[in-house]
């Protein structure tokens, strides 16, 4: 959802915007199921919400937009009324076995290439773009599933793909085993501190260190 600042209301846009600056604004779901957002730029405000589970998305966006009142002009919450949104799909290796045929080559989101857990996709969309012109440029089509394979920032959305996965599965052997009780404060506090540092060295686009040694302790093919 954008908003596009009127000139008589710039000034309290920049009055309810956070920090000085008026810094991007980040919320991250409790279940790290996706992620709300409230972004300043030149003359317009980006607020959105995204989740990988498609029937969690209204609560989610309830959620941020309370989360988000005191941030927003006065007047945004009508516009926040009428917002709509759209799916799309997140990595996923399978769908680089369809990336060109006959001729045509799917790039960014037509080939499900955001980041699995950020959802991020312009970088992909720039990375794949490129590769398929090179692999056209170089005479040879069909090197492009292999270019986007061999991608260092791919490899690392296979890695996070993966474990991903592995995650969901690790969630549903111990959702029937939870103790009612909950884990002390003190750990819970400690692994929203190290959910938040990840995601924001995920956004930042940073390699992932020690690549091969994760890949093959979830028996991913480098």
């Amino acid at each position: 959802m954008c908003l596009r600042e009127r000139p008589e209301i710039r000034g309290q846009n920049r009055t309810h915007r956070l920090g000085r600056d008026g810094e991007p604004e980040l919320l991250l779901h409790d279940d790290v199921g996706g992620y709300s957002w409230n972004v300043p730029k030149t003359g317009w405000l980006n607020v959105g919400t995204g989740t990988m589970n498609a029937k969690q998305v209204r609560q989610a966006w309830a959620h941020a937009r309370a989360h988000f009142k005191g941030h927003l002009p006065p007047d945004a919450g009508a516009h926040l009324e009428k917002a709509k949104g759209h799916a799309y799909y997140l990595f996923d290796p399978a769908h680089l076995e369809r990336c060109e045929g006959d001729g045509a080559f799917l790039v960014g989101d037509a080939l499900g290439l955001a980041q699995p857990i950020t959802a991020e996709g312009i970088l992909p969309a720039v990375i794949s773009g490129r590769l398929a012109a090179d692999a056209i440029l170089a005479g040879d089509p069909a090197s492009y599933r292999q270019r986007l394979r061999s991608h260092p920032v791919l490899q690392d959305y296979d890695l996070y793909y993966r474990l991903r996965m592995a995650g969901s599965r690790l969630k549903e052997r111990a959702s029937g085993r939870r103790s009612p009780i909950g884990p002390p404060a003190f750990v819970t506090t400690l692994l929203n501190a190290a959910v938040a540092r990840g995601f924001g060295w995920m956004f930042a686009g940073r390699p992932v260190a020690g690549r091969r040694a994760w890949q093959r302790f979830l028996g991913a093919r480098s």
